[in-house]
C-alpha cells in the first residue's frame, strides 16, 4: 500500500495527518499477501484533494507495476573484483548450478547488486554481494528480434536463438511466424549489411526461407527482425515491425500501437 500525506500545516511546522491518499494493490494483496506499506510526507507542499488523488495514482500505478510482485534475491560470494561493485551496479550472473525458480539448474541472466561487503577472510580476501532479479517490464510494442544460431543454405533455412532478447518464459523464436517478412543483417552494427527474407515455414526454431542469404555466417553478430511496414504481413503489423516517420508522427493508422 501507498499512503501520501499531502498537506503541510505552515503554522504547526508539521503534516496534517488528516489529509492523506492511500491506495491499495488488491491483485497484488490477494496473490501474494500484505507486505510492509509505504508512507510519503510531501513537506511544505499545500494540494488540493483532486489533485493529490491524480498525482498518487499515476505514482502507485509505476511503483506497483515494479515492487508489486516478488522478487528474486541470490547472495554470492566472488573475488576481489566484488570490491568495486556498487548498489545499483549492473552484473550478469552466469552459474551452472544454482536452482531457479522455475524448477531448473543453471542462470545466465542480468541482475542488479543491492549491497556488496568487503571480506577479508585470510588469504581468500572478497567480497558477499546481494543480486536482485527483476522481470523486465514491455514498456512499448514489441518488435520480435532473434540472433542465427545456425544456416543451412541448402534449403534455404535459420535456426534462430531461443533465450537472447525474450523475457524468461518467452523464446525467441515464437515471435515469428510463416509468412513473416524480415530483415536478417550480417552485421547487426552495419545496416548495409541486412537482406529482406520470407519466412516460408517454421518448425520451432528452424526458420525455411525464400531465397539464401550470401555471406550469412551464423553468430552472435546477426540479427533477424520483422521487416518495415509497408513490406510486413498483416498479422505483424501490430506488433512486429518498426514504422516510419509519417506513421509515427501521424494519427493513422494506430497498427503500430497495437499490443497483440
Amino acid at each position: 500500500a501507498l499512503k501520501v500525506f499531502y498537506r503541510w500545516d505552515f503554522t504547526k511546522s508539521e503534516q496534517d495527518e488528516k489529509c492523506y491518499v492511500s491506495v491499495i494493490d488488491l491483485d497484488s494483496v490477494d496473490e501474494y499477501g500484505r507486505r510492509a506499506d509505504v508512507e510519503w510526507k510531501l513537506r511544505g507542499l499545500l494540494l488540493e484533494p483532486d489533485q493529490a488523488r491524480s498525482l498518487v495514482m499515476g505514482w502507485a500505478q509505476d511503483i506497483f507495476r515494479r515492487y508489486g510482485r516478488p522478487y528474486e534475491l541470490l547472495r554470492l560470494k566472488t573475488g576481489r573484483a566484488g570490491w568495486f561493485l556498487r548498489p545499483g551496479s549492473t552484473v550478469t550472473i552466469d552459474l551452472d548450478h544454482v536452482p531457479t525458480t522455475e524448477g531448473t539448474r543453471g542462470l545466465d541472466r542480468l541482475g542488479v547488486v543491492l549491497q556488496a561487503s568487503k571480506t577479508y577472510s585470510g588469504d581468500d580476501p572478497g567480497a558477499v554481494v546481494d543480486v536482485v532479479f527483476e522481470r523486465p517490464d514491455r514498456a512499448s510494442t514489441y518488435a520480435p528480434s532473434a540472433r542465427v544460431d545456425a544456416y543451412n543454405a541448402a534449403a534455404p533455412s535459420i535456426t534462430l536463438s531461443a533465450t537472447d532478447f525474450s523475457r524468461s518464459g518467452e523464446l525467441d523464436y515464437e515471435h515469428f511466424d510463416s509468412g513473416d517478412a524480415v530483415w536478417v543483417y550480417l552485421d547487426q552494427a552495419d545496416a548495409s549489411t541486412r537482406v529482406q527474407r520470407t519466412i516460408v515455414s517454421r518448425a520451432g526454431a528452424v526458420c525455411t526461407l525464400s531465397a539464401t542469404v550470401p555471406g550469412l555466417v551464423a553468430g552472435a553478430t546477426t540479427l533477424v527482425v520483422g521487416a518495415d511496414y509497408g513490406s510486413a504481413q498483416a498479422s505483424q503489423r501490430q506488433h512486429a515491425h518498426i514504422a516510419p516517420n509519417t506513421l509515427v508522427f501521424g494519427t493513422s493508422p494506430t497498427d503500430p500501437f497495437v499490443y497483440a
